[in-house]
C-alpha cells in the first residue's frame, strides 16, 4: 500500500488519486455518522455527520478530487479550507490503514 502525504498533494493530483476502503477494516453507518473498526489492530474511529459522507464517496472509489467536488457543491464554506479539512481527515485515515490509495495514472 503506497503511502502519502496528503497535505503535500498538488491540485493537479487530487483527480488521478482514488481513495478505495481497505480490506482489513468493517464500518457501521449509524444516523448521522459512521464508525469503523480496524480488524487487524482493533482501532475504532467515529466519523461525524461530513466524515461520514465522506467515507460514503470513499465507499464509491471516488477520486480525491470528486470528493472535494460534491463537498463544495453541499456546503457553503470556503474551497481551501474544505480541501485541508479533506487532506487532513484523508491523512488520518490512511495513517490507520482505513483507507487505501490506488492512482488512476499507473492503471
Amino acid at each position: 500500500m503506497e503511502k502519502l502525504d496528503f497535505l503535500s498533494l498538488k491540485a493537479s493530483d487530487l483527480k488521478h488519486l482514488k481513495i478505495v476502503v481497505s480490506k482489513d477494516q468493517i464500518f457501521r453507518d449509524l444516523s448521522d455518522e459512521t464508525v469503523i473498526l480496524h480488524l487487524g489492530t482493533g482501532l475504532y474511529c467515529g466519523l461525524n455527520e461530513v466524515g461520514a459522507i465522506v467515507w460514503a464517496q470513499i465507499k464509491e472509489s471516488m477520486s480525491i478530487q470528486g470528493i472535494l467536488d460534491m463537498l463544495l457543491k453541499e456546503y457553503d464554506v470556503d474551497p481551501e479550507q474544505c480541501r485541508l479539512d479533506l487532506l487532513k481527515l484523508l491523512q488520518q485515515l490512511a495513517d490507520n490503514d482505513l483507507i487505501e490509495i490506488v492512482n488512476e495514472k499507473d492503471s
